[in-house]
């Protein structure tokens, strides 16, 4: 995951944008084929570990694991701030947090609190965590 901290600030807005696209499109059961397709016309970049023949996901291999360690890092850090832990977060973990996701809403114009309850409550078996607290009330 810190290897895409690195990249360009273009790559780390693709990755949270289909990011998104990926788990609303799960969550509302979408045909993920003809919404990548539909969003591929309209231009957004597209990161490389986002292949376009695949019919089942906006993601392969490397991809979905990946989204999944960035929605376990955002609860993680959730969880540490609602225990006042704020001290106790690890500053990579900080910076993963600021350079793949507020730093991509930043560039990206996308409400905050939006991609932090969407990010927050998706757990890596592509389904939500029951309602409860996310960084979104931090």
């Amino acid at each position: 995951m810190a290897r895409y901290a690195t990249k360009d600030s273009s790559e780390r807005r693709a990755l949270l944008l289909w990011a998104i696209v990926e788990i609303v499109a799960f969550s509302f059961s979408a045909d993920v084929q003809r919404l990548k397709l539909a969003t591929l016309k309209t231009g957004p970049e597209r990161p490389k570990i986002l292949p376009v023949d695949d019919i089942s996901s906006a993601w392969n291999e490397l991809g979905r694991p990946l989204i999944a360690k960035i929605c376990s890092l955002v609860r993680t850090v959730d969880n540490k701030m609602t225990q006042n832990r704020w001290l106790l977060i690890h500053p990579r973990d900080k910076g993963l947090v600021k350079k793949l996701v507020l730093e991509p809403v930043e560039e990206l114009g996308l409400g905050l609190d939006f991609v932090l309850e969407i990010l927050g409550r998706f757990h890596r078996g592509w389904r939500y965590a029951r309602p409860g607290s996310t960084l979104l009330i931090h």
